[in-house]
């Protein structure tokens, strides 16, 4: 079975928590695990990752279809009446977001894990670095990532015959794996420690409760280290037996 040890986020705006636009959610026996993290230049992305978050847990195997079905509920709860303008507009513009998905399959000995956007997995085999999805370099955050958009124009991406093949991983994982979910501020900063060599990532392993996470990201986005953005930290174990 897998345990969600330790799950926290850091909001953008410290004083400001309700609009941090990352959402993540798993089941009780933590057999699925997703995270979303809605774009800050789109209209109202957290509802609209939110709703994505949703879809994974009822379906985990995300198809075009799978996002049609998501964007409607997402259109059924918008009254267009209601907005401004300057509203209407920005939702005719779209809401972005990504989806990091974990499906924990039945034997407990393999893990599926599903990725559009630059939110990441990482696993770890005692304690090192084994693989990264779908990011594996700091350099990738430069590129404009995928996003699910509620324009259904800007998800052609969705229709490529071998979408769920270039989006999703199958990974063995026994106690000794460590598997971490993170946004892209964190996800970018855990990264580029590791190529550097220079171990502060494994603060992440330390961590014991929600309320340490928030000092860390403070001190790295003090120096620079560590992007200005919301920050949400899972970390899964393995057990099996």
């Amino acid at each position: 079975m897998a345990r969600c040890c330790f799950a926290a986020q850091t909001p953008k705006e410290l004083d400001r928590p309700e609009l941090n636009e990352d959402v993540f959610a798993f089941d009780q026996a933590v057999t699925r695990i997703a995270l979303s993290d809605g774009a800050s230049e789109s209209f109202d992305s957290r509802t609209w990752a939110h709703l994505l978050v949703q879809s994974f847990e009822r379906d985990p195997r995300p198809s075009a279809d799978w996002l049609t079905t998501t964007l409607e509920l997402y259109k059924s709860g918008i009254d267009l009446t209601s907005l401004s303008w300057s509203k209407q507009a920005a939702f005719e513009r779209g809401s972005f977001a990504t989806l990091l998905g974990v499906e924990v399959h039945e034997s407990g000995q393999q893990v599926s894990v599903f990725g559009v956007g630059d939110s990441v997995a990482v696993f770890l085999e005692e304690g090192a670095v084994a693989r990264s999805f779908p990011l594996q370099k700091s350099l990738d955050f430069q590129v404009r990532p995928l996003l699910f958009s509620t324009r259904a124009g800007a998800n052609g991406f969705t229709t490529d015959p071998n979408f769920r093949g270039k989006h999703s991983i199958t990974v063995d994982v026994t106690p000794a794996t460590t598997l971490l979910l993170m946004t892209d501020a964190i996800a970018a900063w855990f990264l580029t420690s590791v190529e550097n060599a220079t171990e502060e990532w494994r603060r992440l392993l330390a961590l014991g409760s929600p309320e340490e996470l928030q000092p860390l990201v403070r001190e790295q986005r003090a120096t620079g280290a560590m992007r200005v953005d919301d920050v949400t930290l899972l970390r899964v174990q393995f057990d099996i037996g």
